[in-house]
């Protein structure tokens, strides 16, 4: 009998759903209902009383939903590991951010930047903005929405360069993006 599977999870999924959710349907017959929010929102919607059958979210944001008792810690496995990127137009030169000091100073020499307020990335990104220093310099020519696809405003030319995770780079046709690796990465 199919069963209707009612998912919550961050937008860092929205790729891998979008290409193994059919076939998961085709090969059970079971349907599933995902919903995309950034870890803030959903955290905020878990707490109005929304529930679902999985979560699939980030350790923070685990964590929380556990402490509430929202979340029978029993029943979490770790998923997968996702590290944030910074994308540019296809096209576009792609940025150096080689070292601390070439990241800054990409940041602090681009137009104009979009990163979300709501999202694990975005929130990271603005510790590591406080850190450099250079905080105020980039929210000045940032556009912060609450979340979604940040890099979509990349690809339409409202931002030259978007900062998140990058499986939601990938979700958006048109991005040049790159990561810095710890080891060896050409990216």
């Amino acid at each position: 009998m199919p069963v209707h599977i009612e998912v919550l999870t961050s937008n860092s999924m929205r790729t891998v759903f979008g290409e193994l959710a059919p076939r998961f349907e085709h090969a059970t017959g079971h349907r599933l209902a995902v919903s995309y929010d950034p870890a803030q929102i959903m955290l905020r919607r878990i707490a109005g009383g929304e529930t679902a059958d999985v979560a699939i979210l980030g350790d923070a944001a685990v964590s929380q939903l556990i402490q509430q008792g929202k979340i029978d810690q029993a029943t979490c496995r770790p998923l997968a590991r996702v590290r944030s990127g910074l994308a540019v137009r296809a096209g576009a030169p792609r940025p150096d951010i080689g070292s601390v000091e070439a990241f800054k100073r990409t940041l602090m020499g681009s137009r104009s930047i979009a990163f979300s307020r709501e999202g694990a990335s975005g929130i990271h990104f603005a510790r590591i903005i406080e850190q450099l220093g250079i905080a105020d310099l980039i929210r000045a020519k940032a556009k912060i929405p609450a979340g979604g696809l940040v890099g979509e405003l990349v690809a339409a030319g409202d931002v030259e360069m978007a900062v998140q995770q990058i499986p939601e780079l990938l979700a958006v046709p048109g991005l040049n993006w790159r990561v810095r690796c710890r080891k060896n990465c050409n990216r």
